[in-house]
């Protein structure tokens, strides 16, 4: 399920593809562990950093809030969450200041929200690793 993946690829002008955000994702958790071991064990139940690691490079394995966190630690984002259920809303805020993207989660699936850069209030320049799309 690479539908997180997608997102975050759509929402940020990427040009990388869901797999290859994926391992990137997962390489840098693994060369980080320290600063996951917390994530991981509440959404994995326990996990070690390499049982994690190991589980979500299943491609069938559906992104989660880690993979959230380190998306924003590694391009340097803040990532908008918009919980359609419920009606709210929750922001993965790493870096203060950094471009803030929006995606929208309901029923086991993530989305892109259309037109979520424009929320901020300065121009965006995504990071070198992203390319826009032509």
């Amino acid at each position: 399920m690479n539908c997180l993946f997608e997102s975050l690829i759509t929402v940020s002008h990427s040009t990388l593809s869901p797999t290859s955000l994926r391992r990137k994702l997962i390489k840098h958790v693994r060369d980080n562990a320290d600063s996951y071991k917390e994530h991981v064990k509440i959404e994995g139940g326990g996990e070690t950093i390499a049982q994690y690691c190991r589980r979500m490079r299943n491609e069938n394995e559906m992104g989660d809030y880690t993979m959230i966190v380190a998306f924003c630690r590694l391009f340097k984002y803040s990532v908008r969450i918009v919980f359609k259920e419920s009606r709210g809303s929750h922001t993965v805020e790493v870096f203060p200041n950094a471009p803030l993207v929006s995606i929208s989660y309901a029923h086991d699936h993530y989305e892109p929200l259309s037109n979520s850069i424009r929320v901020l209030s300065r121009p965006i320049h995504p990071p070198q690793r992203f390319k826009p799309c032509t």
